[in-house]
């Protein structure tokens, strides 16, 4: 099995956002061209099976708009592509117990952060909380009477007072019922996921300790469509975590039926670590609970016992599941100078929307 810049359905291309070789690890037949997976729905308890090039895959999903003759349609999945390629052998390294350099705990590191930021959950957050940036900054422009005038006043208008009001007022209607909504533009979204590429991975080399969880007798991990896991349990209960939110942050990703990499803030030292059947049972319940759709494993068995654990286990479930992204705003403590305190916060969407690739008009 290879992975390559996705793989063609007539002139489309179908990509992943859980690479072909991550899935493929939690087959029984990995070698395979497309090797068999099973699935387990989330909330529903649906399993049944299917393929690694079936799953966790969308349409021209990373495909960059070229219609101005600016961009490559496929650069974005081609990087993907490279660092995918990289981390195969480091990925093959951590299963076969062997110890990483340097440059390769980079490349795991790298990997690591653009899994966690190329999945449809993630790319909604980014374009809620982009939105929000943009309503702001709009919102911020409005209430400067003199700046509406000139922008007005540029485009060729001579305006009263009355008339720069009413626009104001009009745009800012427009805003609060969302008949205007600013956005990202799908190459901004696209080439979003690669934002904190560069300064990231060298923190959680230097600032996390890793730790590699292997999984003894029959047990085995599953891996889910979202499958690098934050997961702190200092947040609010309303709240997620963040790579560094606080000392007990835990970052899970199943590498193989056997093997889940753990990270949390600490000194950079490496451990292995044999895993119980406690153990693997809750590394699985994250796995399931970070399930947009689905999580995927070897087999029927493995599975149903997945399920199982979390109708007896529903609170842990909540627990780990990821909550909704939120916008914090925050001002100045009026009795302590140098205190903030959070004055309101707005919600963001509980479910990604799945924007489809729709060429511009040129």
């Amino acid at each position: 099995m290879t992975d390559g810049v996705g793989y063609s359905v007539g002139s489309r291309q179908v990509h992943h956002y859980v690479p072909q070789m991550n899935l493929g690890r939690f087959s029984v037949e990995h070698d395979r061209d497309n090797p068999p997976l099973w699935t387990l729905e989330f909330g529903s308890g649906r399993i049944r099976k299917s393929s690694v090039r079936n799953e966790a895959a969308i349409t021209d999903y990373n495909r960059l708009d070229d219609s101005n003759g600016d961009q490559e349609p496929e650069l974005a999945e081609r990087a993907f592509s490279e660092i995918e390629t990289l981390a195969r052998p480091v990925l093959d390294k951590i299963s076969a117990r062997h110890a990483l350099t340097p440059r390769e705990r980079i490349a795991m590191a790298t990997f690591l952060q653009l899994q966690y930021q190329r999945t449809p959950r993630m790319r909604e957050n980014m374009r809620f909380v982009t939105r929000q940036a943009a309503q702001l900054w709009a919102q911020m422009k409005l209430s400067n009477r003199e700046h509406v005038r000139d922008f007005l006043e540029s485009e060729g208008q001579t305006v009263t007072d009355e008339e720069v009001d009413a626009w104001r007022s009009g745009i800012r209607e427009m805003i609060d019922s969302g008949e205007l909504a600013p956005s990202p533009g799908w190459n901004a979204e696209v080439l979003g996921q690669f934002a904190m590429a560069e300064d990231l991975p060298a923190r959680l080399c230097a600032e996390m300790t890793w730790n590699i969880i292997r999984a003894s007798g029959q047990e085995e991990f599953i891996i889910s469509d979202h499958p690098v896991h934050i997961y702190d349990p200092e947040a609010y209960p309303d709240r997620n975590g963040g790579w560094f939110s606080s000392p007990q942050v835990q970052v899970t990703f199943p590498v193989d039926r056997k093997t889940c990499l753990l990270l949390h803030p600490g000194p950079d030292r490496w451990y292995e670590i044999e895993a119980d059947m406690a153990s693997v049972r809750d590394l699985n319940l994250k796995s399931y609970a970070s399930s947009e759709w689905r999580c995927y494993g070897s087999c029927q068995r493995v599975l149903e016992q997945v399920w199982s654990a979390s109708k007896r286990h529903p609170k842990l479930v909540d627990a780990f599941r990821p909550k909704p992204p939120r916008m914090i705003f925050v001002e100045q403590d009026s009795e302590h100078f140098d205190a903030f305190r959070e004055s309101a916060s707005i919600k963001g969407p509980g479910a990604p929307e799945i924007r489809r690739f729709k060429r511009s008009s040129a």
